[in-house]
């Protein structure tokens, strides 16, 4: 696997482009932990982090 970052000030917001074959279990959760930092907040209660739904 490769990772590649390009860093720009002309850059509006961040994209993430994933490229492969096949989606095997690991890639599968590297996008699903990015989705949940797109759609979360890490939040803490009592010394514990979870991540809160922005819905």
């Amino acid at each position: 696997m490769k990772l590649f970052i390009e860093q720009d000030d002309g850059y509006r917001e961040p994209e993430i482009h994933i490229k492969c074959g096949l989606i095997d279990a690991d890639l599968q959760h590297i996008i699903d932990e990015i989705q949940t930092l797109m759609f979360s907040l890490p939040v803490s209660r009592d010394g514990a982090v979870s991540k809160l739904s922005l819905e």
